[in-house]
């Protein structure tokens, strides 16, 4: 009797463990430009960015230019790795490039903390018994959100400015308006009053800001 012996040669693909390169935990500043430090090896490796919500954000401009706190895996295999990303607003209510905007006003209105977005600020019309302001905003910016906008009037500058709500219109042409900003218009009735003074406010919560 005789036997052969036949032998096989058979390749099991491996995974390689992901390691983080940078901090797990990351504070980045809204108005420049994030990059990822990434993970080793980097080949081959599925990124993928989720809000605190967990939605998918489309990639790291967006998420670097929308305050929030993210979720960044890198996927390679069965190997896995994460990273925290804090959005923040520094310094908000400074003006940062003395054009007369505060910081977080910068962000609400869709300007910059390098140039001149005085143009951004809202625009006041009188139409019959309303005075109806108009501004271009971040969509994502409302009353009941982190991020919130807000009103505040008075019918002299020697007295304290107050919280009132104001009509938001509806059907305001968006014509020419970029993505994920809403051209908006709100009213007050100026019924009985001589003259009144009216300002956005825009509120932000203590962990997406840093500074004053």
């Amino acid at each position: 009797n005789s036997s052969t012996d036949r032998w096989a040669l058979v390749s099991i693909p491996t995974s390689s463990t992901l390691t983080l390169n940078g901090l797990p935990t990351v504070t980045h500043y809204w108005g420049s430009s994030y990059s990822d430090s990434g993970v080793t090896p980097s080949s081959g490796v599925t990124t993928v960015i989720r809000d605190a919500s967990n939605q998918i954000i489309s990639d790291f401009a967006a998420m670097s230019n929308t305050l929030g706190t993210y979720t960044i895996t890198y996927t390679s295999g069965s190997s896995t790795a994460t990273r925290t990303v804090n959005v923040k607003i520094q310094n908000p209510s400074s003006d940062s490039d003395k054009d007369g905007l505060s910081n977080l006003m910068e962000y609400l209105l869709g300007g910059s903390l390098t140039a001149n977005d005085s143009a951004k600020l809202p625009t006041a019309t009188v139409l019959g018994t309303e005075l109806i302001l108009t501004f271009t905003a971040r969509s994502d910016v409302a009353s009941a959100t982190p991020v919130a906008l807000a009103f505040l009037t008075t019918t002299s500058l020697s007295s304290s400015f107050a919280p009132e709500t104001l009509s938001q219109k509806t059907d305001v042409p968006q014509g020419g308006v970029p993505s994920g900003f809403t051209k908006q218009q709100w009213s007050f009735s100026t019924l009985g009053i001589s003259k009144k003074f009216a300002r956005l406010q825009v509120t932000v919560p203590p962990e997406l800001s840093e500074g004053s």
